[in-house]
């Protein structure tokens, strides 16, 4: 399925426009219709679209090195099921003041081939770059940026999540607070041992431990 202006996602919630897209996906602002007593207003929240896999090259490699279809739909199934999994980390992060509020998500298995899409509706706020060029930061509001991105990074620590993918792209503002998004490069923490290998992030902010 396509997702463009005018797209209906969730049953009553309309893609207005594309406000990003990355490396795990794109990011539509979505508006919804309130009708009541003959008049209309607006609510907003922002969509995040993941697609497994992410072409139709990723399959034909797959596909290449695999024995049957079953373990082509193997392979990617245990995508979803680990970004299902964080999303429903997200869910227990909900209220924190530096972390985006999860709100609700959807999986849509694709018809007729491998694949699904993974729509994620979250809180809608300001790009902290966005933010930034019409204000200037002085040493006090960096040390606080610091401190809220920190809180936020602990915070999911202690619930056994790594988010692996802290960049300025990764931080929007809520009033005078930063928070922390897109935690779908994260790695899933039990009893101190990590569950996956795979290096994920952005070249130039991931860990250097992640190349070692």
């Amino acid at each position: 399925m396509e997702y463009h202006t005018g797209t209906v996602v969730f049953g009553d919630w309309v893609i207005v426009e594309k406000i990003g897209e990355g490396a795990s996906g794109q990011v539509f602002k979505i508006q919804k219709t309130i009708e009541r007593n003959n008049s209309k207003t607006y609510v907003y929240s922002a969509l995040k679209v993941i697609r497994i896999p992410r072409s139709a090259s990723d399959v034909y490699e797959v596909r290449n090195a695999s024995t049957d279809e079953k373990s082509v739909t193997e392979y990617f199934q245990k995508y979803v099921d680990q970004i299902i999994n964080e999303i429903e980390i997200m869910s227990e992060l909900k209220g924190h003041p530096n972390i985006v509020s999860y709100e609700d998500h959807s999986v849509i298995p694709h018809r007729g081939e491998v694949g699904w899409d993974i729509l994620l509706k979250m809180e809608l706020l300001i790009p902290f770059q966005e933010w930034q060029t019409n204000h200037m930061l002085d040493e006090t509001e960096v040390l606080k940026l610091g401190r809220d991105i920190s809180a936020a990074l602990a915070f999911a620590r202690n619930r056994g999540l790594v988010h692996r993918d802290v960049k300025p792209e990764n931080i929007i503002i809520r009033g005078k607070e930063a928070v922390l998004i897109d935690f779908d490069a994260s790695r899933i923490y039990k009893n101190n041992n990590r569950e996956d290998t795979q290096i994920l992030g952005t070249t130039g902010y991931a860990a250097p431990e992640q190349y070692g």
